[in-house]
């Protein structure tokens, strides 16, 4: 028996399906590539960007190397004003250990040379002239200068009478090479009261105007060299200028850059010791006191108003003022004087009655 054709339809109806299943397939695997295609692409540029800045920070002990450069030390000196009410008593520049190493204390009363004529550094920070301030005495010291913070002298005064090693500095602050002084022994002990791991910590608690964190973040990073003792104390090298109705602190820009690069340009101090106030031994006494400063002593003897002198003062010649401002912080009292007449380099100690000796009291009778 032949066999019986199938059905009309039958091949066609097989046909239409498998070709119903390959279209599905078709649009599955187009859904598949618009869906998968974005995401390799995707993939793909983040590994070619990994690949070239470096992979994220690991938090486990592996390693991941990063392609940063290595952190430099500070290289900016940073300046903070000291304020006292309405005034500029001083300014303390502390540069790090890169530059030299120094914490130059600066009365406020520094004049400095700006695009719009002279004026003193106290005056371009009142005047809110910080910008043209960074500026002179950048151009003065030769090196940049780089945060700028002020702060109030009571403020800084209460952090050192708690932190401090030493008794209380004064409540007023004087505008002059004596004030500078105090103003940078402050910061010094202020930073390096709790070490290198903390002694910037008091700063945070200060209320600082201008770039504070600036300031706070370099003192952060000074704070192991003030710690370890690698940073060095001066004033200002210059002189006192007075006349009718103003006075004003000239800086000698010379031996500023020498002392800045540690050339020793200053002419060799001789100190002379009098004994004004009548108290035995007291100008040997205060000689001791000098002796650390590493002047050569002329021999003691007794001042020509011998002993009917009150108050204790101290008489440079003028290219040693500033050297006379580091007499009188080591004695705590006396006014300094300038005279031309003096030879180059010499200091006289007149000592007064105003100065306690720590190992003496007894008096001579005048007579």
């Amino acid at each position: 028996m032949t066999p019986r054709p199938p059905a009309a339809g039958f091949h066609s109806r097989s046909e239409r399906r498998s070709t119903r299943r390959a279209a599905r397939r078709r649009k599955t695997i187009n859904r598949l590539y618009r869906t998968a295609g974005p995401v390799v692409v995707l993939v793909f540029v983040v590994v070619t960007l990994l690949m070239f800045l470096g992979g994220p920070k690991s938090d486990s002990g592996a390693q991941t190397t990063v392609s940063t450069a290595a952190v430099e030390p500070v290289d900016e000196s940073a300046l903070l004003v000291i304020e006292q009410e309405e005034t500029v008593p001083a300014l303390v520049l502390v540069l790090p250990e890169k530059h030299a190493g120094l914490v130059l204390a600066m009365p406020g009363t520094t004049l400095t040379k700006t695009a719009t004529g002279f004026k003193t550094l106290a005056e371009l920070h009142i005047s809110h002239q910080d910008k043209a301030l960074v500026s002179a005495l950048s151009e003065m010291l030769g090196e940049s200068v780089g945060a700028v913070a002020s702060v109030q002298w009571s403020q800084l005064r209460a952090a050192l009478t708690q932190t401090g090693p030493v008794g209380p500095p004064p409540a007023q602050l004087e505008a002059t090479g004596d004030g500078a002084v105090l103003a940078a022994g402050a910061v010094v002990a202020l930073v390096g009261a709790g070490g290198p791991s903390s002694g910037a910590a008091v700063w945070d608690q200060l209320e600082l105007g201008g770039d504070a964190s600036g300031f706070r973040g370099a003192m952060r990073a000074m704070a192991p060299s003030i710690s370890a003792g690698a940073l060095t104390q001066a004033v200002l090298p210059g002189k006192l200028v007075e006349g009718v109705g103003f006075t004003y602190f000239e800086p000698d820009v010379e031996q500023v850059k020498a002392l800045l690069t540690h050339t020793d340009t200053s002419p060799a101090i001789t100190l002379e010791v009098e004994n004004g106030s009548g108290v035995l031994g007291v100008a040997e006494q205060v000689g001791k006191l000098l002796e650390p400063l590493g002047y050569s002593l002329l021999p003691f003897r007794n001042s020509p108003d011998f002993p009917d002198v009150k108050r204790t003062r101290i008489v440079a010649a003028t290219d040693s003022v500033g050297e006379a401002e580091r007499v009188r912080a080591r004695l705590g009292v006396a006014t300094v004087e300038q005279d031309a007449a003096l030879d180059s380099g010499h200091i006289v100690v007149v000592v007064g009655k105003d100065f306690v000796s720590p190992t003496s009291t007894t008096t001579v009778p005048p007579g």
